[in-house]
C-alpha cells in the first residue's frame, strides 16, 4: 500500500472516531448523567452519583464537558501524531 493511501485512510478513520466520540461526549454521556442523578440509571451508575444535595446535576455536567474537552483534545494531538509520523522524510 503506497503511504498517499494509507495517510488517506488513516484521517477516514480518525475521522470517524473523533465522530463517535462527539456523539458519546456530546449526547449519550450527559443523559447517563442525568439519569444516573436521578437514580434512574444503571446501578453502578446511580452509585457513582451521591452527592445530589450538595452538588447540583449542572455540576456534574460541567465537570463531564471540562473532563470530554480534554479527551478531545488529547485525542486530536494523538491522531496529528499519528498523522505526522506517516509523512515522508
Amino acid at each position: 500500500m503506497d503511504l498517499a493511501r494509507f495517510r488517506k485512510g488513516y484521517l477516514i478513520f480518525v475521522a470517524i472516531g473523533l465522530a463517535a466520540w462527539a456523539v458519546v461526549a456530546l449526547w449519550v454521556a450527559p443523559m447517563l448523567i442525568r439519569s444516573a442523578y436521578a437514580g434512574e440509571s444503571f446501578e453502578f451508575l446511580n452509585r457513582r452519583i451521591t452527592g445530589q444535595a450538595q452538588t447540583p446535576v449542572d455540576g456534574y455536567l460541567a465537570t463531564w464537558r471540562r473532563a470530554a474537552l480534554l479527551i478531545t483534545a488529547g485525542l486530536v494531538a494523538a491522531g496529528g501524531a499519528g498523522f505526522a509520523a506517516t509523512r515522508r522524510r
